[in-house]
């Protein structure tokens, strides 16, 4: 499962990458160039993108932890908003790109409920009785 969850994470990343570097390059794909033209549609991807890489990373490694404000926090969250931080940050380079506060701070809110909170509910899950039932030792 763990090997699973790394590949899910690493492919997710590529994508994220990819999507990144054609924005850059001021090529963005149609399917996501289509979010533009809908009101917050940028800021519901970057919610959704942000917090999905946080939360497929803490899963991939679940007992990665940091401190930060007294609290143990996963890794892969605090990882992904210093990462993103910094692609934001970078946009100011790019003539095709603009610095934007609001896609930060979508950006940060995908990473604290989805990365984060969810994560949290997902550990909290008795899986158990599913791999019990599916499990390809079992018996009838």
């Amino acid at each position: 499962m763990k090997i699973f969850n790394f590949c899910l994470a690493l492919i997710w990343f590529v994508f994220l990458g990819w999507i990144v570097f054609r924005a850059d390059s001021g090529t963005m794909p149609h399917f996501l160039a289509g979010l533009y033209n809908y009101p917050g549609g940028d800021k519901i991807g970057h919610f959704f993108l942000m917090g999905s890489l946080a939360l497929l990373i803490n899963l991939a490694f679940p007992a990665w932890r940091l401190r930060a404000c007294h609290q143990a926090v996963p890794a892969g969250s605090l990882l992904t908003a210093a990462v993103i931080t910094l692609e934001e940050c970078s946009q100011v380079l790019f003539p095709t790109r603009t610095f934007s506060l609001a896609d930060l701070t979508a950006d940060y809110l995908g990473i604290i409920i989805i990365g984060i909170i969810l994560f949290h509910f997902i550990q909290k899950l008795d899986f158990s009785a599913l791999k019990k039932r599916f499990s390809p030792l079992r018996h009838p």
